[in-house]
């Protein structure tokens, strides 16, 4: 016990007695801060998601739509795409430079939980008149466009109907345009028809 006091005594003295080195002089560089990430892309870039690029392998491709699992990759780039236009928007208002999406006229993501969470089924330019209905027994309780908003001559009507009967049977809420792009929850929905009006 004796030793290792005097051991500790010893570095400590040589440590105090040792000269001062001149510490370096760094300019510093100036940090550019870009506020207001959103979180959907920051975790989809962080999980080495390339938002502009395609969708990721682990994606569940159906007719005429793709979905994801909330967790995967594919699910991450999904969500991405809801924030990205309001996100380029930004970048460009701070004169910034922004990567383009090869992009279509409009997607549509619908999301089996509120505020555009859980499993997503994402249409890309679906045709007017079209009837999108979730995989599964399955519904969805909220949505969200990205690209471009909806046309003042453009609406979603959501529906609801038994699984094994018309899922479209029900007409209850209606999204129209003209509107902007992003996320809005709806009542528990297992269609959504896509249509001019």
């Amino acid at each position: 016990m004796h030793f290792s006091t005097a051991l500790v005594a010893f570095f400590s003295a040589s440590v105090m007695a040792a000269p001062q080195k001149e510490l370096e002089t760094v300019t510093p560089v100036e940090t550019v801060l870009i506020d207001h990430i959103p979180e959907s892309v920051f975790n989809a870039t962080a999980l080495g998601v390339d938002v502009y690029g395609d969708v990721p392998g682990d994606v569940e491709k159906g007719d005429g739509f793709i979905a994801a699992e909330e967790g995967t990759l594919a699910w991450a780039w999904i969500r991405a795409q809801q924030d990205l236009p309001e996100y380029e928007k930004e970048l460009e208002a701070q004169g910034r430079p922004v990567e383009k999406r090869q992009s279509t006229n409009i997607r549509i993501t619908m999301y089996n939980g509120d505020d555009c969470n859980g499993k997503a089924w994402q249409y890309t330019s679906p045709a007017y008149n079209t009837r999108m209905v979730p995989s599964g027994n399955e519904y969805w309780y909220s949505t969200g466009n990205s690209i471009r908003g909806y046309r003042d001559n453009e609406r979603v009507e959501f529906r609801s109907g038994p699984y094994n009967g018309d899922r479209c049977a029900n007409g209850h809420t209606v999204v129209r345009g003209p509107s902007g792009q992003g996320c809005a929850n709806i009542r528990a929905s297992t269609c959504g028809h896509f249509m001019l009006v």
